[in-house]
């Protein structure tokens, strides 16, 4: 497999770690001072946790982007493990926040809990992770396939 798609899938994957860090931040700014809803102590405990969740994914996509850009072809099945992880936790973060909880505290779940997620923003707004799983599963199904069916 040639060593090309791997490095462009690790620099995207850099990209979109600038641009998270870059979104979060200033969203962070802009909302210093006046954060959505009225949160209490459980609140900013519950968006602590996403937040460190939500870096803690973008961290890990940079280092496997850095392992791509090497050619190391091992990061492809953990960044298809990312990948879903990042579809579930997203999915997971909708559902209780729109579902689940009562509507007394719709606003502080949607706007505040949610802004634990500006890290992965760039990300869900372009489909990355999703487009992202596909290239790599592709790339996984190339790798494994026999040498003598990639010469045809």
């Amino acid at each position: 497999m040639h060593g090309w798609p791997m490095r462009v899938l690790g620099a995207l994957n850099v990209v979109f770690v600038a641009l998270g860090a870059f979104y979060a931040a200033a969203m962070i700014q802009r909302h210093w001072h006046n954060w959505p809803g009225s949160p209490i102590y459980q609140d900013w405990v519950i968006f602590v946790a996403l937040n460190a969740i939500s870096i803690a994914m973008i961290l890990y996509l940079g280092f496997l982007g850095i392992k791509l850009m090497r050619g190391d072809a091992n990061a492809l099945f953990q960044l298809c493990l990312l990948f879903v992880a990042e579809i579930a936790y997203f999915g997971a973060i909708v559902y209780v926040t729109w579902f689940v909880v009562p509507d007394s505290m719709s606003t502080v779940a949607v706007s505040f809990w949610g802004m634990a997620q500006n890290p992965l923003v760039p990300q869900i707004v372009t489909g990355f992770p999703l487009v992202g799983l596909i290239i790599c599963l592709v790339m996984l199904l190339i790798r494994r396939s026999p040498k003598s069916a990639r010469n045809y």
